[in-house]
């Protein structure tokens, strides 16, 4: 679980010339995250599995944003498996999260990944799934961080998400 991170965000490269060929991001919960992923350079790939986001990122940043160079680019795309994403981390009052940005499109593959009612975005990732309810009706208590999945309606709540919330 990683919590309360903020300016910099989970996994930056600051430098263009440094470079992360493949984040891998697997079991785990990010919450009052300002930043995930930013680069200033290209990488092969971003793998996201059975991960659980609540107020990450800011509100206007993107979850994951290689910027607007030329040079920088997810050769191999992103891969979004059994990954819920809540609400975004109010910043002012704004929980927009963007989606991603890169200088070229970028092949999203996701399967089994979900959107909660109030998670609200632009550039959004294809194949995610919508779910009709709030963060606050499908986990316990996410403001205390408890993210336990409460909602038995819930397509996910064997499958998706960090596997310690599952039902």
């Amino acid at each position: 679980v990683i919590d309360s991170i903020s300016n910099y965000g989970i996994a930056n490269v600051d430098n263009a010339g440094a470079k992360i060929n493949d984040f891998v991001f697997k079991n785990s919960t990010f919450a009052k995250v300002e930043k995930f992923i930013t680069s200033k350079n290209t990488a092969n790939s971003i793998l996201i599995e059975s991960c659980t986001f609540n107020e990450a990122p800011f509100g206007g940043n993107y979850l994951i944003d290689f910027s607007s160079s030329s040079a920088n680019t997810i050769t191999q795309g992103i891969k979004l498996y059994n990954t819920i994403f809540g609400v975004g981390y109010s910043n002012n009052g704004n929980i927009t999260v963007k989606g991603y940005r890169a200088a070229a499109s970028v092949n999203v593959d996701a399967s089994n990944t979900f959107t909660l009612s109030d998670y609200t975005g632009t550039n959004p990732f294809a194949n995610v799934i919508p779910y009709t309810r709030p963060s606050t009706d499908v986990f316990t208590d996410p403001s205390a961080f408890n993210f336990k999945i409460k909602d038995n309606s819930f397509p996910g709540r064997s499958s998706a998400g960090d596997p310690r919330w599952r039902l």
